[in-house]
């Protein structure tokens, strides 16, 4: 029987997500503040190719995408048509008077949106609040995008390290991870990686053969869309396929 954790992309919660989730049977979906509505087709497609038992939300305070909603609703600063669609709308008729109160709201809102869409189709849908340290300075943060999957994170970590051309080594607690099966699903994500955090280093991971095809039409949807960036952007490719693959979708 399978699990899905759906998480946010934070950095800070990798290490965690290993250590919590050490087994082959948990395939993950990473992007901006856990997001249910925005990631419907890849959760979708995961259940109808795999046998999944529950669904377990694993949301986070100090979240940066309830700080960017939060500064779009109560500050009224300028947000992307996308991510108004894809986060914000959401959380227009919700109360609340502070980010941090935000977290809060945010873990009840994904939880009903995960029952809403899914609670025909597994068994149980829970939600487990991760607390993570406040994020401090800025320091040196990597995107990596892939697809959902089985892989722990340190794993990805050694074999990006293993294959990629570059000479300096990333740091697992360097990188935010999206993990999801489209484009369309994950540009909302990557804009507030890119736009909102800043982020200019981009890993683009393929777990195989099959799937270097995709990634490198997600890498030139990117240098179009984010051209003026200055964006680094490698693809770096597992040939030889990880353990326990998450079957075709």
């Amino acid at each position: 029987m399978i699990r899905i954790v759906v998480s946010c992309m934070d950095r800070r919660l990798n290490k965690y997500l290993d250590e919590k989730y050490n087994d082959s049977n948990t395939i993950f979906v990473r992007n901006a503040g856990c997001n249910i509505e925005s990631i419907l087709g890849t959760l979708r497609s995961i259940i109808s190719n795999e046998d999944v038992k529950d669904i377990i939300l694993v949301p986070h305070n100090d979240c940066g995408a309830m700080k960017y909603v939060y500064g779009v609703l109560k500050e009224n600063k300028p947000t992307e048509k996308e991510w108004h669609a894809s986060l914000i709308r959401e959380f227009e008729k919700i109360p609340f008077s502070s980010a941090d109160e935000l977290d809060v709201k945010n873990y009840a809102l994904q939880q009903e949106s995960a029952e809403k869409y899914f609670s025909k189709s597994v068994k149980l849908i829970s939600t487990e609040n991760a607390t993570v340290e406040k994020s401090v300075g800025t320091g040196k943060h990597i995107l990596v995008i892939a697809k959902a999957g089985r892989s722990k994170y340190g794993e990805i970590a050694d074999q990006i390290n293993a294959n990629s051309k570059g000479e300096e080594k990333i740091e697992l607690s360097e990188c935010y991870f999206i993990q999801a099966n489209g484009y369309d699903e994950i540009s909302p994500d990557i804009t507030i990686a890119v736009r909102k955090l800043g982020i200019t280093d981009i890993v683009i991971y393929s777990n195989g053969t099959d799937e270097d095809r995709q990634m490198l039409e997600i890498k030139k949807k990117m240098k179009i869309h984010y051209s003026d960036q200055g964006l680094n952007i490698e693809i770096v490719s597992n040939r030889h396929r990880m353990q326990h693959p998450v079957k075709a979708l």
